[in-house]
């Protein structure tokens, strides 16, 4: 049989994360609650490898960059510098936010 009621030292948070701009960004979404994470420093960097993760999904769609076209548009960086030019243009477009829920 489960006991319900409250746990001591037990926090749940909640995340949004989205894309920016023309789609939409963290107004259209809904909260996604994070019953297994223990701090805020955790729940953000969920929210953020998500949001990371919905970019790269739309990669070379709608405007989007891809690192196949960085590539393609810069043929005498390194991967270093491709990596730098993706990760600067994926988080111009990246939204995401973490709460402690009360």
């Amino acid at each position: 049989m489960m006991l319900i009621g409250k746990m001591e030292n037990y926090t749940m948070f909640k995340v949004k994360y989205a894309i920016a701009g023309g789609f939409g960004g963290l107004d259209n979404v809904d909260w996604e609650t994070l019953e297994w994470c223990n701090n805020i420093k955790d729940a953000t960097e969920y929210a953020e490898e998500a949001a990371k993760d919905l970019y790269e999904s739309y990669g070379g769609m709608h405007g989007l960059e891809s690192w196949e076209s960085l590539r393609e548009e810069y043929p005498d960086y390194d991967e270093k510098d491709i990596d730098d030019l993706y990760n600067e243009a994926m988080d111009s477009w990246i939204d995401y936010v973490a709460e402690e829920v009360i």
